[in-house]
């Protein structure tokens, strides 16, 4: 699953020239191998692998020297490649398309999590892992970093993601809350919307409302009301419902704001001050 070309590969043909191949490598038959027999593929041992290619350019084993291998099954390949990097810091884009592929073999988020990560991050590398292929090769190649890449993770349109990060031809464009407000446009920040506490995300959804989930965020209700409309709307009908009940109470005028000028409430605020019987919702 390792993409990213890997470092210290000649310091490791140097221990394996001195001490030996100490570790086996992992294979499995590559699919649609048109030879007689089907042709193995390393799976886990890339570094490995590349160090003995190293040392045969060298001239210092033989085309026949006997290299140790362990067969797996292709449906075992992904889950070995992954638990075997694990020796050495995969790239976040390698493990996101490594969890992506093993989400498509039917494993769960729990099923995922064991090879040595929390349900939290595997979520996220899955989110990640809906990221632009190109935009991924990008991250890989250091010319992205994991900031700017899960703003981007906030659209689920390839299109979209692509479109923001090419026309952000400037340096401050591509900041992570340039790419974010980008991304969400009109989008109201749930985190923070008096609204969306008000409304609840819950109901917000149930009345057909789009949230742009920001995995990333440790706040709490994280994520992006699409539809401020539909939002205010819903706050207006639960206002007017809380205006009479308190209408019922015996006041003959009320009236109900899903916003509210500085200056209307200094003059709701005088207007209760000269007099007593002035209720405002």
């Amino acid at each position: 699953m390792r993409r990213k070309a890997p470092a210290g590969i000649e310091e490791l043909a140097i221990t394996i020239e001195a001490r030996g191949l100490l570790q086996n490598l992992v294979v499995h038959a590559i699919k649609g191998s048109r030879a007689k027999k089907p042709e193995p593929g390393v799976c886990a041992g890339q570094r490995r692998l590349a160090a003995l290619d190293l040392l045969f350019a060298q001239g210092k084993i033989a085309p026949d020297h006997p290299v140790p291998v362990k067969v797996v099954s292709e449906a075992e390949a992904v889950a070995a490649s992954l638990l075997e990097n694990q020796h050495e810091t995969m790239h976040p884009a390698d493990q996101c398309e490594a969890f992506r592929m093993l989400a498509g073999e039917g494993r769960s988020v729990e099923t995922v999590a064991l090879f040595r990560s929390s349900q939290l991050m595997v979520c996220r590398r899955l989110k990640l892992a809906n990221v632009s292929p190109k935009l991924l090769d990008l991250f890989r190649n250091d010319k992205m970093n994991i900031e700017q890449v899960t703003a981007l993770a906030l659209a689920d349109d390839h299109d979209l993601q692509e479109r923001v990060w090419l026309e952000a031809s400037e340096a401050w464009q591509r900041e992570p809350r340039e790419l974010r407000a980008a991304i969400t446009g009109t989008g109201i920040d749930a985190s923070r919307s008096h609204l969306a506490r008000f409304v609840g995300l819950d109901a917000y959804a149930a009345a057909g409302g789009y949230i742009r989930r920001d995995l990333f965020s440790d706040a709490e209700n994280a994520g992006y009301i699409a539809d401020p409309d539909l939002l205010h709307r819903l706050a207006a009908e639960r206002l007017v419902a809380a205006s009479q009940e308190i209408a019922a109470e015996g006041w003959g005028w009320l009236r109900t704001h899903t916003t509210c000028e500085r200056s209307a409430t200094m003059a709701k605020s005088w207007r209760m001050a000269a007099c007593p019987h002035f209720r405002a919702s």
